[in-house]
């Protein structure tokens, strides 16, 4: 399984295309999913991920 090193890590653009070995294109359709995790801004146009969400999120869709 696939999964963040630190759970209460925040993950960037970059690292989730890494971790789930996707391009960005890709990513952004996964985004579209609704049962994808939120993504959160910190007064910026850049968006982060909580690792531990998206580690709940792999979990949830391996079943």
């Amino acid at each position: 399984m696939i999964e963040a090193k630190n759970t209460a890590q925040l993950l960037r653009t970059h690292d989730l295309m890494n971790m789930l070995r996707v391009s960005r294109a890709t990513l952004w359709r996964i985004r579209q999913n609704k049962n994808f995790p939120k993504t959160i801004y910190f007064g910026s146009s850049t968006p982060y991920w909580r690792s531990q969400d998206i580690n709940n999120w792999l979990a949830d869709i391996k079943m």
